[in-house]
């Protein structure tokens, strides 16, 4: 320009140019602007080349930011038609199937395109980006689920993610369902304790109750608020607290011990004392761990063992211990007397003449004869004592810590009480005596039974000596007797 213009003037003047001052002044300002116009316009080349880096620049973060998306994405003009599109997981079988310049209805990808474009037009008009998901209709066997999140891009342009929600959806299903079967097995368990036909306790680590069933109510007579938020020690009678409280402690603690249960006792609302079969095992509940209770009533079950034992171990006419149970007594108190040198004595009695008792007033009155003289040695004898009906009017009675003087003098107690007290069977007294052997121990008895041998031949001495006597066993070379 600058050149073109001084071409021109060169025409106009030809070789007439004028010289003079204001002349060289307007060709020396000319020169200086068009200077001025060139470096301009370089500055400004190079600030549109510098423009054009920085945005090219830009362009590629952008593009490798959405090129290193797991989702796809697609890019919208204002009339909606697809300027790109970059294909991600979950839609990599459309890749080859999209079209430049598309519209939403030739997308492959997308199920709903009238539903689709109407969210297009939405984050157009309102700036507000938005999400919508829906299934993809080529899986209907094999569900599949897109989530597509709208947002505007540049001033012009809709920018669309599409992500693969298939896993997500599955897990919420799996996860629903869980929870589903969750509160269904709840309800069951509950139903289950509610209607079982013993007391069900449930507590904490602490022991705190959180749960108790009708049974368990009934059983303690407290209501289910009364029962709740109470420790369950208080429940157990004092004196076997600390054991449940190990028992407790020790299923929780160690996991081994998955069910253990014992014997305790109880207390109710009105503070009566049962005995129950207590169970317990751990289990862990909404991240907690608790202990579980079963209550089972044994006090009928204690009471009906003992009067079994009781069966077992006693004359079922007399209550005196039967034979099998006086000589385990005996043995025992024999086997502790050797081991602590100690003296224990065995005394052999039996009825004088208890056949014709039977024959004179009849086997009813020999029976009361037999009741009524156990009651009487009962009431003579120790604690530690024991009296046993080991034959059909034969009795024994074991003395632990008697030495063979003290064994006497209860036996002649023993025969005069006897001899002194009436029987009354209907209008009828009946009087009778008995005879009594004694043997203490000493080095040459080995035994318990031998100790009633050597008894039963001091009794067989005592009757043919006259009977109603008591007669000590003598070693044979050393033969006493001593009569009343």
């Amino acid at each position: 320009m600058h050149r073109l213009l001084k071409r021109q003037l060169e025409k106009i003047y030809a070789n007439d140019r004028p010289d003079d001052d204001k002349w060289r002044a307007l060709v020396a300002l000319i020169d200086e602007a068009y200077e001025g116009f060139e470096i301009n316009d370089l500055q400004l080349q190079r600030a549109l080349d510098i423009s054009s880096n920085e945005l090219n620049q830009r362009n590629g973060a952008l593009s490798g930011l959405l090129d290193a998306f797991p989702d796809s994405t697609a890019t919208f003009n204002r009339k909606l038609r697809l300027l790109e599109f970059r294909v991600g997981q979950g839609l990599e079988r459309y890749e080859s199937l999209v079209a430049r310049r598309a519209t939403v209805s030739d997308l492959p990808f997308i199920s709903n395109p009238a539903c689709f474009e109407e969210k297009l037009k939405q984050v157009q008009e309102t700036k507000v980006p938005c999400h919508y998901e829906y299934q993809l209709t080529q899986h209907i066997t094999d569900p599949k689920f897109i989530e597509a999140r709208i947002s505007p891009f540049d001033e012009n342009k809709l920018l669309v993610v599409f992500r693969d929600i298939t896993e997500h959806r599955m897990l919420e299903r799996l996860r629903r369902e869980a929870f589903d079967r969750i509160n269904k097995t709840e309800k069951q368990l509950r139903k289950i304790i509610e209607g079982a036909p013993v007391g069900m306790v449930l507590s904490d680590h602490k022991g705190d109750i959180f749960l108790v069933n009708a049974f368990a109510q009934r059983y303690f007579d407290f209501q289910s608020d009364q029962l709740i938020g109470q420790n369950s020690q208080q429940l157990i009678a004092l004196s076997q607290r600390e054991r449940y409280k190990a028992m407790s402690e020790g299923v929780l603690n160690d996991p081994t011990q998955k069910f253990v249960r014992g014997d305790f006792e109880v207390i109710t609302s009105n503070g009566s004392k049962l005995l129950a079969d207590i169970g317990m095992s751990s289990l862990q509940y909404d991240d907690k761990h608790w202990v579980a209770h079963t209550f089972s009533d044994i006090t009928k079950r204690k009471r009906l063992e003992a009067e079994l034992r009781v069966l077992a171990s006693t004359d079922p006419l007399t209550g005196a211990l039967n034979r099998r149970q006086f000589m385990n007594n005996a043995n025992q108190a024999f086997a502790a007397a050797q081991r602590h040198h100690r003296h224990v004595s065995i005394l052999a009695l039996d009825v004088d003449h208890f056949k014709g008792i039977n024959d004179n007033y009849g086997h009813s009155v020999g029976d009361t004869v037999l009741i009524r003289l156990v009651d009487k040695i009962e009431s003579m004898l120790r604690k530690q004592d024991s009296l046993g009906r080991v034959g059909g009017e034969e009795f024994a009675v074991l003395l632990p810590d008697t030495s063979s003087l003290e064994s006497i003098a209860i036996a002649e107690r023993i025969r005069e009480g006897l001899s002194q007290m009436d029987v009354e069977c209907d209008v009828r007294k009946v009087q009778f005596t008995v005879s009594i052997g004694v043997c203490a121990n000493s080095p040459s008895v080995k035994s318990v039974e031998n100790m009633l041998d050597l008894a039963d031949i001091a009794l067989y001495e005592a009757k043919r000596g006259g009977r109603n006597r008591v007669v000590e066993y003598q070693p044979p070379m050393a033969k006493q007797s001593m009569s009343v």
